[in-house]
């Protein structure tokens, strides 16, 4: 039963019985009252005063009856809206059950605050944006000497970048049945066993752009002569596959070298794919430097790829270039003797793709 209800049926249920006590009381007092005065002998003015209770009596069998009529509406109204409109209309004033008026203050305002947390609620559901994303994970198995071994990556591809656990990028390239061996572009010296691995989707690639022209870079495409980051907006893989024989042109313009010996015995064209080939101090680097130095104002753009040389060798050759006014047709790709084998290793591939970023655009 609702606490109100029965509270009202209490206060009604006390006054019946005081006005059942009230008349034996007056008449016990009005017997008394013979011996002393006659006023009270008389049966009109007990009958009147017996009148008189009753009628206040019923009085108030009346309003608590009103009171417990309205408690019934209000709780009717509780269960129905949260709280009550006459509660409001009142400013949470009551004449009795002051227990009950903080009880209903404290439920009204964790009421309005609830409204308040819904309505947040209704606009972060309808902001919500559902999406899905399968990542191909992996755990390292082995690592050492620049290669490790992952167990899992199911759906991983040839050449596809993947992502250590420390922020290492690798290379997938050997595709075994049991496990996946995956090149380390860099050191790989925290990368523990146990770690994991995540696929990035996204083959082997590297940024191009005219902004590299007069640039030195590593073999992952990042400037490291010490001007700042270069701009791109295009990227290309690191092994792409090659035109077929069919759309290639025939090789109808020659290259000079600058070497007289060179040019008047071997002719040379562009296009044309030509090996250096010879011991050591017999001037290969030479050889490669003049006959970029010769292009200038030749419409020419020249990748110089040093792999494995000392970092004073590769600044030498740089300087040549920059006296030559030769840096603004030149791209240098340098991975040094102290670079990770890795890097080494994909230097070229970096070279050959940003010389066919430039073929595949004129």
């Amino acid at each position: 039963m609702n606490p109100l209800i029965s509270t009202a049926s209490m206060i009604a249920a006390g006054l019946a019985i005081g006005l059942a006590s009230i008349g034996p009381g007056v008449g016990q007092g009005t017997t008394a009252g013979q011996s002393v005065e006659g006023i009270a002998r008389q049966p009109e003015a007990e009958g009147k005063i017996r009148e008189e209770l009753r009628r206040g009596a019923i009085e108030k069998l009346e309003r608590a009856r009103v009171r417990s009529r309205k408690a019934e509406i209000e709780a009717d109204e509780y269960r129905t809206n949260g709280y009550s409109e006459i509660e409001r209309e009142k400013g949470f004033r009551y004449d009795f059950f002051p227990f009950l008026l903080k009880k209903k203050k404290l439920i009204l305002m964790g009421i309005l605050r609830a409204d308040e947390i819904s309505n947040i609620i209704h606009e972060r559901i309808e902001q919500y944006n559902r999406e899905v994303k399968i990542v191909n994970t992996g755990t390292v198995l082995q690592v050492g000497d620049g290669i490790a071994r992952i167990l899992g990556l199911d759906d991983v591809m040839a050449g596809e970048l993947i992502e250590f656990e420390e922020g290492t990028i690798g290379i997938a390239l050997n595709l075994e049945s049991n496990n996946v061996g995956v090149v380390l572009m860099g050191d790989g010296l925290m990368i523990k066993e146990g770690s994991s691995v995540k696929a990035t989707g996204r083959i082997a690639q590297i940024p191009v752009s005219k902004a590299f022209l007069g640039r030195v870079i590593n073999a992952l495409a990042k400037p490291i002569d010490g001007r700042g980051e270069i701009s791109s907006s295009e990227s290309r893989l690191i092994e792409s596959p090659a035109p077929c024989v069919i759309p290639r042109h025939s090789v109808y313009e020659p290259l000079q070298t600058g070497l007289i010996s060179i040019d008047s015995m071997i002719p040379i064209g562009r296009g044309q794919q030509e090996l250096i080939i010879g011991d050591k101090q017999t001037g290969k680097i030479a050889v490669a430097t003049y006959t970029i130095l010769n292009q200038k104002g030749q419409n020419v753009i020249c990748v110089y790829v040093a792999i494995g040389q000392k970092a004073s060798s590769v600044a030498q050759v740089v300087t040549t270039f920059q006296e030559g006014g030769a840096m603004e047709y030149t791209i240098v790709v340098a991975e040094t003797i102290d670079s990770p084998a890795t890097l080494q290793y994909l230097a070229p591939y970096t070279g050959a793709a940003l010389a066919e970023y430039f073929m595949y655009r004129e």
